[in-house]
């Protein structure tokens, strides 16, 4: 224990400056990612940093997924580059209501 415990004395919480998902939130619902950051977490826990990278790779790798959605604007990439392909060739029509023209009212 230190002599001053300037955190407590400042209202600073410096030790959990990596676990955002874990702090409180507003009306008390979870974040987004919190469960993945848990997985990791628990993980990680008590077998040090060297084997953390190694045997919980699969966990922060999920973690951090659901934080940037790399994985996801990929998949959306080449999706979208499909259906240019697609409609270029002339095998793909996209629907009347993906046209952008306004709808007809009656």
């Amino acid at each position: 224990m230190p002599f001053w415990d300037l955190q407590d004395q400042l209202g600073l919480n410096v030790d959990k400056w990596m676990l955002h998902q874990s702090s409180e939130q507003p009306y008390k619902r979870a974040a987004l990612c919190h469960a993945f950051e848990k997985e990791w977490m628990e993980c990680a826990n008590d077998i040090g940093q060297i084997r953390a990278r190694k045997e919980c790779r699969a966990e922060y790798e999920d973690f951090q997924e659901c934080i940037n959605r790399h994985k996801t604007v990929m998949r959306l990439k080449t999706i979208v580059a499909r259906k240019k392909k697609l409609r270029k060739e002339g095998k793909y029509t996209p629907p009347e209501h993906h046209s952008g023209k306004p709808e007809a009212r009656p």
